[in-house]
């Protein structure tokens, strides 16, 4: 179900490091023992790190922290919270880059260190504009680790639900992607030989299957981007998604049609999409936020996903 938009939203993106569960990034000092380029480099590499933890989020503290890697290049606190550190400064083009080497850095067994600096990614890549390429961060990189081919899925903790949700919500105040910037994410998917996708906040009136003037705004560009070189070849299975509140038949139901409303209105805008769509009601059964805590999680859950056949 679909509870009137409240004017007020998660606002500006709260740092990441504030959202971390306690202990997970630990002390530099408990791996820089073995991570130095010289073991007798790790007492300073830690004062250094320990210098920086004193002057949060200011350029002294990232300069301490680069002082502190190049003494001991494989910890991955001191790459981490240098990321972290950029990002508050807004220096996101840097943040994005010491991001991925922390991702280099973690163990590749350690999914929730991994995850936390795809986020970082993520949102040094929105902190530069590229909105796109953000939301593909979150929905295909970090998810990636949400869904691990083997074994079972690990749960999202819940700084990364609250992440997340704000990112959606802000991309909603923003008013979505726009058609080069799905067309975009089509053709970064087709390059790697996946099949394109993506879901969007696709907005309808509370309880209904009428689109709101967002939901007729965000649609008319998925239509002009169905028509790009990377999509104009795939037919499109376009599903509907709901939160998790009411029940599990209503739910089905109000998704279907709303999928449907979708497809509607795709072809009013592209008459030649045709029978290139397919819509599809999925209900409640696929949450991205299982268990949402508050609205804004709740409007992270209703979507409309567009998939490649």
């Amino acid at each position: 179900m679909t509870p009137k938009r409240r004017s007020s939203t998660v606002g500006r993106w709260a740092r990441i490091g504030a959202l971390l569960l306690v202990g997970l990034l630990g002390s530099a000092a408990a791996h820089a023992r073995t991570l130095c380029g010289n073991p007798g480099d790790q007492p300073r590499a830690e004062q250094l790190y320990q210098q920086a933890q004193q002057q949060p989020g200011t350029a002294e503290a990232a300069q301490r922290l680069q002082e502190s890697i190049a003494l001991c290049p494989g910890v991955f606190q001191s790459r981490y919270t240098l990321a972290d550190t950029l990002l508050q400064l807004k220096r996101y083009a840097d943040a994005e880059s010491a991001a991925g080497e922390a991702i280099a850095t973690a163990d590749p067994n350690d999914w929730e260190k991994r995850l936390a600096s795809w986020v970082l990614v993520a949102e040094a890549q929105r902190g530069q504009g590229r909105w796109a390429e953000a939301k593909t961060t979150y929905d295909v990189n970090a998810r990636a680790l949400l869904r691990p081919p083997k074994g079972p899925a690990p749960i999202a903790p819940p700084w990364f639900n609250t992440a997340y949700a704000a990112f959606e919500t802000a991309l909603a105040d923003r008013g979505g992607l726009k058609a080069s910037e799905i067309a975009g994410v089509f053709r970064s998917m087709r390059s790697t030989g996946a099949v394109p996708r993506i879901a969007l906040r696709v907005e309808f009136d509370y309880d209904k299957a009428t689109l709101t003037p967002q939901g007729q705004a965000q649609l008319r560009e998925v239509a002009q981007a169905m028509n790009d070189e990377a999509a104009r070849t795939f037919s499109f299975q376009v599903i509907g998604h709901t939160d998790e509140r009411g029940t599990p038949e209503y739910n089905q139901d109000l998704s279907k049609r709303r999928a449907q409303a979708a497809v509607a209105e795709l072809n009013r805008l592209q008459p030649r999409l045709g029978q290139r769509l397919h819509p599809e009601g999925r209900g409640k059964r696929e949450p991205r936020i299982p268990n949402a805590a508050d609205e804004t999680q709740h409007a992270a859950n209703r979507r409309v996903e567009f998939e490649a056949k």
